[in-house]
């Protein structure tokens, strides 16, 4: 599937709605996305629009002149910031650190870091609305997301720590040196840059 959504990019050769969808990705300064949380991740509607717009030689590959990997720091995307935006049925401390559903950053792992970082972007903390479906102040609401979106530009974002730079083993694992004896989703954050 890879080699073959690769070759239809390259040739020109996709659906006409997905070259706009990619267009304005390569438009952007930066990507905000916004879904309900459906059963811990992202509507499946949404997954199927990433797999169709962020195919292989767009969004991530080899760089066919250089042979560079087109991943992480060295992603395509560079430069453009991302952000999400969720609402859902959790109370507010279900998300936090101690939560029984999990720290937001981890929970959304997969897409912060598996699809934003991996492309090269610039991954901002996400931004949450729990208890959306019991909501009565919408005005707070209202006023922390437009908070939040007038600060897209000069929020710092997550610190993933880069793929090329010796982090990280031939493998993919991290290296033994970096944060020896810890594990799990924290470790691929830089501790002293998210300090």
């Amino acid at each position: 599937m890879s080699a073959d959504t690769r070759s239809a990019y390259l040739s020109d050769a996709q659906p006409p709605e997905v070259a706009r969808e990619q267009e304005k990705i390569r438009r952007a300064d930066a990507v905000v996305v916004q879904f309900p949380l459906w059963w811990y991740g992202m509507p499946a509607i949404l997954k199927g629009w990433f797999d169709r717009v962020f195919v292989n030689g767009f969004a991530f590959g080899i760089d066919s002149a250089t042979r560079r990997r087109l991943r992480f720091e060295q992603g395509p995307f560079t430069g453009k910031r991302a952000l999400v935006v969720t609402t859902l049925g959790d109370r507010p401390r279900s998300i936090g650190p101690r939560g029984k559903s999990g720290e937001l950053r981890e929970l959304l792992f997969g897409l912060l870091h598996g699809t934003f970082a991996y492309t090269g972007m610039s991954v901002l903390p996400p931004w949450a609305l729990p208890s959306a479906d019991r909501l009565s102040d919408y005005e707070r609401a209202r006023d922390g997301l437009r908070e939040r979106l007038d600060r897209l530009f000069i929020d710092e974002p997550i610190p993933y720590r880069p793929q090329f730079t010796g982090d990280y083993t031939e493998e993919w694992e991290l290296a033994p040196h970096v944060d020896p004896g810890e594990s799990g989703l924290r470790v691929h954050i830089d501790r002293e840059a998210d300090a």
